[in-house]
């Protein structure tokens, strides 16, 4: 049992989906509601990403008093649909535990990350599929998902301050979104098959039409509206959910079973804290909910939205089961595995209450890190195997 997450059980029933899906974890004894299916999630990153570009553009239209909150709004969707299309759909269509065929997942990926400007499905398949998952490369120097940690210096060794403000100093450095920019379009036009860079090619042509063209939004209205979400915020994104959910460059501990290593480097990430007990006078009482609704507004409410969305909060179930098909229903499916565990040869699950908490606990692992030589792994010719099934 969940302390943090059952102390929620204050409100009433109906509103328990909505705190389970904001916290990422359910209540026990919490029954599965309206399953989501692939295909859902897939329409719902979409119409987020899409009604997101839309949002801003009648705000940046519209004159009234509210107009820059209406866009601030579109651009939660848009980077949280842009990031829900890549960091969940995507990422399953690569494992093939999208839909069943592996050319409709390829098909999808493909489609999702010419939207967002991304890299290659042949690309992403090589450098996550391929190798991340890879139980000597995964969270070591050779893992391709440290080269952003790595580019924002966020390197072993370093001490706990000094990440914290190269972090900050990162999301706000332009010449580090100018770098992952040029990768992105260097991406997109060099790798991939001929196919995927003509459509890419395409889908350039289309905005310029849409803009010189049809002229129904003006190149203003696509800076603000698309370029600064998708192609900037979007990093700031995957910047904070990359270095709060793995242990990275920490030493390969010795392991009964060298899979278990994506286990003790991973951890669920959930958004929310323990709601107030009444253990003071009325108006301190008060004064802590008053707190306590404005950090779930105003802090754990958009890092659901735009920094984890989808199965990201159970990104650590994904590491021990990554071939599964229940990652629509990560919430449950970690849960149920949890209680699977205890009787289990494997490690424990772990999981920290706010991201902040899981980045603290990133950089001491990072700071008590020693830099070593960079490790060159052998080419990636044949698939990781999937952790074994309780």
């Amino acid at each position: 049992m969940c302390p943090i997450r059952e102390s929620y059980r204050v409100f009433p029933s109906i509103t328990q989906p909505f705190w389970t899906w904001l916290t990422g974890k359910p209540a026990l004894d919490e029954a599965i509601g309206t399953w989501s299916g692939p295909l859902s999630f897939a329409l719902m990153a979409l119409v987020r990403f899409c009604s997101g570009i839309v949002v801003v553009i009648i705000g940046m239209r519209s004159q009234g008093n509210f107009c820059g909150l209406v866009v601030l709004m579109g651009w939660v969707l848009s980077v949280g649909g842009a990031r829900m299309m890549i960091s969940t759909v995507a990422h399953q269509c690569i494992h093939s535990r999208f839909s069943g065929w592996r050319w409709v997942d390829e098909m999808t990926a493909q489609f999702f990350s010419i939207l967002t400007v991304t890299q290659s499905a042949e690309q992403y398949r090589t450098e996550h599929f391929l190798l991340h998952h890879r139980h000597d490369v995964f969270t070591t120097q050779a893992d391709p998902a440290t080269h952003m940690l790595i580019q924002a210096g966020l390197t072993p060794g370093t001490e706990v301050k000094r990440l914290w403000r190269r972090l900050f100093l990162s999301m706000l450095s332009p010449l580090f979104h100018m770098k992952w920019l040029y990768e992105r379009a260097r991406g997109n036009a060099m790798t991939g098959n001929l196919p995927r860079r003509v459509l890419f090619g395409s889908y350039v042509l289309g905005w310029i039409w849409l803009i010189e063209g049809a002229a129904v939004i003006t190149w203003t209205e696509w800076l603000i509206a698309f370029a600064l979400p998708v192609l900037l915020f979007y990093h700031n994104s995957v910047l904070l959910e990359f270095i709060s959910e793995h242990a990275w460059f920490d030493e390969r501990r010795h392991l009964e079973d060298p899979r278990h290593i994506h286990a003790t480097h991973s951890w669920g990430r959930f958004c929310g804290r323990q709601v107030p007990v009444k253990q003071s006078h009325w108006l301190h009482h008060c004064f802590r909910w008053l707190v306590w609704s404005a950090e779930h507004a105003f802090y754990h409410l958009p890092v659901r939205l735009v920094v984890l969305p989808g199965d990201l909060p159970q990104h650590d179930f994904h590491h021990r089961h990554p071939g599964t098909y229940k990652w629509p229903q990560a919430a449950f499916a970690r849960e149920a595995d949890r209680h699977v565990t205890e009787t289990s040869n494997w490690p424990d699950y772990q999981e920290f209450w706010g991201l902040h908490n899981a980045i603290a606990h990133v950089f001491k692992i990072i700071a008590n890190s020693q830099p070593c030589p960079l490790f060159t792994p052998r080419p990636a010719s044949q698939e990781p195997v999937d952790p074994p099934s309780h």
